[in-house]
């Protein structure tokens, strides 16, 4: 254990260097020159705000941080809207020597209205946010988060709960040992990475089956999910909406589309469009893939349901003209590896460290 805390130090200082080196050195001018980058963000949360504690780290940027990105993007890139680059990429626009960035934010959380919109709307900066529609204006979670708010609260019983479960076998590969074998520990309590290694696993399960288990572990050990809203609402987007930010599709129950029948993905899809149309929203008709799992025949659903292009969660620049319009590179935003204006930057770069 100590051989790998050292390790990772040792990592997390290198990187630190090297990001440093990277951002003085006024690389980070050059690299990006003729290059889209399109950011993709979670969560951004206040520096005080304990809700940390329980979020997975991928999940988040803390208010201070994202205002410097901010500030930096302004400085060093054009920021445009998701709309204005799809008219610029069937325009065939000029890139030489520009840099282009557009900022855009999966779920609909709360906290996008709360902390990251007063930042937007001040620098006069747009975004694009994808909505799970049923979520919004609901106190309803996502099934991370209540699996998450179970193991931060009761983690042993939890984890007996796991793995006793007879869904867990429901016509697919029994998971309930490898999962013992990951996530225990002499001191019966999560850390960040045993949690993030349980909802990876669980994840290869339908909806309805996680739903029903995360239901009963509930009941099991005397732990309800909270009634508070973590979505936003359509009042708040609609404020958004009329100042500079636009909304797109991310389904309407956030299924990994991938996992269900093409019926279910198209209805998935068409019902998300349907509604967001509706609203009279600035709306953009991109798609947002849940969890950033797609396949060619998800990608001709989504063309088929009248969709114009689609994100991912693959990690990459775009140029002139996208390489696949329905399978749109991003790059994601994370306070671990972005919270200081060089490591932010380095990551922008999109090379490599490793160890």
């Amino acid at each position: 254990m100590k051989i790998l805390i050292s390790r990772n130090k040792i990592k997390r200082h290198l990187r630190i260097f090297i990001a440093w080196s990277y951002y003085y050195s006024g690389l980070h001018k050059i690299l990006c020159k003729d290059k889209v980058l399109i950011l993709m963000y979670h969560r951004i949360l206040r520096d005080d705000d304990e809700a940390k504690l329980s979020i997975q780290p991928g999940m988040y940027v803390t208010e201070s941080a994202f205002k410097k990105q901010i500030k930096y993007l302004k400085k060093h890139y054009k920021i445009i809207s998701l709309k204005k680059l799809i008219d610029l990429w069937n325009n065939g626009a000029d890139y030489e020597n520009k840099r282009y960035c557009v900022i855009t934010f999966d779920d609909g959380w709360r906290d996008n209205y709360l902390n990251a919109y007063p930042v937007l709307k001040k620098y006069n900066v747009p975004a694009t946010i994808f909505l799970a529609t049923s979520y919004i204006g609901t106190s309803n979670w996502f099934w991370p988060e209540k699996i998450s708010y179970l193991l931060l609260n009761k983690y042993s019983e939890t984890i007996s709960a796991l793995e006793h479960i007879s869904h867990f076998k429901n016509g697919l590969q029994d998971i309930s040992e490898t999962i013992s074998k990951i996530i225990r520990n002499r001191n019966n309590k999560g850390t960040n990475e045993q949690i993030d290694s349980i909802i990876e696993r669980i994840k290869q399960y339908p909806l309805q089956v996680i739903e029903d288990i995360i239901d009963q572990i509930s009941q099991k050990i005397g732990i309800t999910i909270p009634a508070e809203r973590l979505l936003l609402d359509w009042t708040e987007i609609k404020e958004m909406s009329n100042n500079g930010i636009s909304f797109g599709s991310h389904t309407c129950n956030h299924k990994i589309l991938t996992t269900v029948t093409r019926n279910e993905a198209k209805k998935e899809l068409e019902e998300s469009l349907r509604l967001l149309k509706e609203k009279e929203l600035e709306f953009v008709p991109v798609f947002c893939y849940p969890n950033g799992n797609y396949n060619r025949e998800l990608q001709k659903i989504v063309s088929e349901c009248g969709y114009v292009a689609a994100v991912t969660t693959k990690t990459g620049f775009e140029y002139t003209s996208p390489s696949d319009i329905y399978g749109i590179k991003r790059i994601g935003v994370h306070n671990d590896i972005s919270l200081t204006i060089p490591l932010f930057s380095f990551h922008l770069s999109c090379l490599r460290f490793e160890t």
